[in-house]
């Protein structure tokens, strides 16, 4: 053996052995030796690649190529290349050491992962399929084929793969992490528990892998075991700070857990260490969306479908946004169309089930619910969007069924507790409510919808001390932004009105204004100068009313001003409980001229001594609130059978064509055009010329109660939280005698209750 091949030999001996260092130096010598030494050019190549020196790997390589023509060093030279990030170099590489030796191995493994690196998956399956078939004992290229499998979602066939591996092959960290992620993408709690399992494996056989950390820890979010995944997170941010991935996940987690502002800036960090990360982009958007920061948020969502615009989760999630500011009906257009970008994306479904519930589209939203729980049986927000849809059925029982499984699926979600109480409250179920409204502030403590439901329930209750300061964190909801831009000045919160200017401005409907009118008068005694800004349909009345400085019109410009207040937040600034009420009564007054006027109509159409009973039965049937208080005209017909006269409708815009579809023997009688083209002076005026109204919950109860006249108000068995729980006594108003279902949806057994009433002779307010 000459020197020089000793001294080779001595230096792969020392390579061998794992001294790379030293066997670097040894190739070296022999290089200035014999600078055109193939082998030696070759192996310095691999040691220099084996130390992280690729671009010196290569270029040693080449030369040593173009010494000699030998497939196993293009096949090395593919690899200094991959790790350049050059795979069509590379897969050059390995092309030309297949045509020298068209039976290696590695070469085929290599060229697998060169078309691997350029998406081109199905040839790279077949590549290292071929690498396998011709050294079955070589690990590298089943790891990789169960990578490349898995990505083609062709799972099973990559579990099978990774699992035959690991048989032969036991220490195998990067397998086993593997075959975690392939069981994992399945959604069904055994195979994602199996994947904790061989997570916990890569783990014990490498436990500074990081990748294996933060993939376990999303798995254990999953599953809902949100400690462990949090302090999984923890050590994989501990040991790979720099992972965009492990951060956007543990967003993910952090935004499940309701806490928004730290969800928020995990994203921001994954954003900062990978501005093209499009999901975290996206789910940016939402946690900017729950702090009320719409604007950012659709920035956010925007970038996210520039980066990737074919990406269903950012649809679902822009979706999401949009939900969460009220922009139902776009809502529902942005879930539609990440639908059609993956019919199997069973979020989305679900996101969209619960819009087409907000829009009154009961029986879509079940059918989208019951998709998505087809496509994901287990998923939480599949249960919960088939009880909203339920619930705007009037399916109460089955709703809540399905949203005790939501619960159960989200224990620490506060918005699963939110709804359970909704559906509870709408039984009758007022304490269980007011437990689950509870709950979900323990949850989330910055939740305005838990806190406003638990205002309600106790407002329900009587209870208004507590139920006022609840009620006020309706002001926070998304849809109240609009106060934010038209009323600039500061909210009233109780400070001294003294020479003060407030603005009074109603908020929700007409009946609403109408209720707290009895508060103003108590405002401009505490010394403020009141500008009261309500429904042009109020005008005439508050023209009559103290305490109002100037009447003001929503479409007016604001004049200036120290203090704004919604209206139904002067009860709980004034103090307001149920001893106080009502208050002085009535406290609106009609025109004594108007009301002159119509009672001559009405005395020449309706003479005495016929009765003259006014009767509504629908209110704004377009609005959520509406849902069971509207009446069908028909179910008064056993009161008008005992009346014995004509009924006078003081019915508008709503429920008109019901007057062409009366059972027989009943007459409802209208008012003619001047009626219908006045306002509530108007309904006012005609009241006043009447007998009784009787009335489903609508604006003409509130107004014939502020002006003192009798009303008998028909309720469903769990009616608006203002007529309480039980009892004929209105607390609001002296005038009005209320009239409860028996049970939910009963109208009959209300209607033949009055008429009963009537013709005993003991008919009053």
């Amino acid at each position: 053996m000459s020197g020089i091949d000793q001294r080779l030999a001595d230096a792969l001996a020392q390579h061998r052995a794992g001294r790379i260092d030293e066997a670097a130096a040894a190739y070296a010598e022999i290089l200035k030796l014999q600078s055109d030494h193939a082998e030696a050019l070759h192996l310095l190549g691999v040691a220099e690649q084996q130390r992280g020196r690729l671009e010196a790997s290569a270029e040693l390589i080449r030369r040593a190529l173009a010494l000699r023509s030998d497939a196993s060093y293009a096949s090395n030279l593919a690899n200094a290349l991959l790790g350049l990030g050059r795979p069509l170099e590379a897969e050059q590489a390995c092309r030309l050491a297949l045509s020298i030796d068209a039976g290696l191995a590695m070469a085929y493994g290599n060229l697998g992962a060169a078309l691997y690196a350029q998406d081109r998956r199905t040839e790279a399956t077949e590549a290292l399929q071929t690498a396998i078939r011709l050294d079955p004992a070589r690990p590298e290229p089943q790891a990789s084929l169960g990578v490349v499998l898995l990505e083609l979602g062709r799972r099973d066939e990559a579990i099978a793969v990774l699992t035959a591996l690991l048989a032969a092959h036991p220490n195998l960290a990067a397998a086993e992490y593997n075959l975690a992620n392939a069981l994992a993408a399945d959604q069904t709690t055994p195979n994602m528990a199996a994947a904790v399992t061989h997570y916990d494996r890569a783990i014990a056989l490498n436990p500074a892998y990081a990748e294996a950390h933060a993939n376990r820890a999303a798995l254990l979010r999953r599953l809902e075991r949100y400690d462990d995944a949090e302090a999984g997170f923890a050590l994989a941010l501990r040991l790979a700070p720099q992972s965009a991935l492990a951060h956007y996940n543990y967003g993910l987690l952090l935004g499940e857990l309701d806490r928004t502002a730290e969800a928020l800036a995990a994203h921001e960090r994954a954003i900062a260490l990978e501005p093209r990360l499009a999901q975290a982009h996206s789910h940016r958007g939402n946690m900017l969306s729950a702090l009320q920061r719409p604007d950012e948020a659709l920035a956010a969502h925007e970038t996210a479908m520039r980066l990737a615009p074919g990406d269903a989760l950012l649809h679902h999630n822009l979706g999401l946004s949009l939900a969460y500011d009220a922009h139902f009906p776009e809502a529902a257009i942005v879930q539609a169309r990440a639908i059609a970008l993956d019919p199997t994306y069973a979020p989305a479904h679900a996101a969209l089930a619960a819009v087409l519930a907000e829009l009154d589209r009961a029986d879509e939203a079940e059918a989208a619910a019951r998709q998505a729980l087809t496509l994901e049986p287990d998923l939480a927000a599949g249960h919960s969007a088939l009880g909203q849809a339920l619930m705007a059925k009037g399916a109460f029982a089955e709703a809540e069924a399905a949203l005790l499984i939501a619960a159960e699926r989200r224990p620490l979600s506060a918005q699963s507790h939110v709804n359970l109480g909704v559906v509870r409250f709408r039984q009758g179920r007022f304490d269980e409510a007011e437990a689950d409204y509870l709950k979900a502030t323990t949850l989330r403590g910055d939740t305005w919808e838990a806190y406003y439901n638990l205002g309600v329930v106790r407002l329900q209750l009587g209870r208004y001390a507590e139920g006022w300061e609840g009620f006020e964190h309706r002001l926070r909801a998304p849809s109240r932004r609009r106060d934010e831009a038209r009323y600039p000045m500061p909210l009233w919160r109780g400070e001294d009105l003294t020479g003060k200017t407030i603005l009074l401005h109603g908020e929700q409907g007409l009946g609403d204004v109408l209720q707290c009118l009895r508060f103003v008068p108590q405002v401009a005694a505490l010394g403020a100068e009141v500008v009261l800004e309500a429904h042009g349909a109020t005008g005439r009345l508050v023209d009559r009313m103290g305490g109002v400085a100037r009447y003001i019109e929503p479409t007016d410009p604001v004049p200036p001003a120290d203090f704004h207040a919604p209206l139904f937040s002067l009860p709980h600034r004034l103090g307001v409980t149920l001893e106080c009420l009502p208050g002085p009564t009535p406290y609106l007054e009609p025109d004594p001229v108007l009301t002159q006027a119509w009672r001559k109509r009405i005395d020449g159409a309706f003479p005495r001594p016929a009765p003259r009973v006014g009767v509504v039965w629908s209110g704004n049937v377009t609005a959520k609130v509406d849902r069971g208080r509207s009446i069908p005209l028909a179910a008064f017909a056993p009161l008008a059978r005992a009346v014995g006269a004509p009924l006078i409708s003081l019915q508008k815009q709503y429920g008109l064509e019901q007057l062409d579809a009366l059972p027989a023997g009943m007459e409802v009688a209208t008012l003619g055009a001047a009626y219908d083209a006045g306002d509530l002076a108007d309904t006012a005026a005609v009241i006043q010329a009447l007998d009784l109204v009787v009335a489903c919950d609508t604006s003409v109860v509130h107004l014939a109660g502020a002006i003192g006249a009798p009303v008998w108000l028909a309720v469903n068995a769990v009616c608006d939280w203002r007529w309480l729980t039980k009892g004929e006594i209105s607390p609001w108003y002296p005038s009005v005698r209320v009239w409860r279902q028996p049970s939910v949806g009963d109208w009959d057994g209300v209607f033949e209750a009055m008429a009963d009433d009537w013709r005993s002779g003991q008919a009053k307010a």
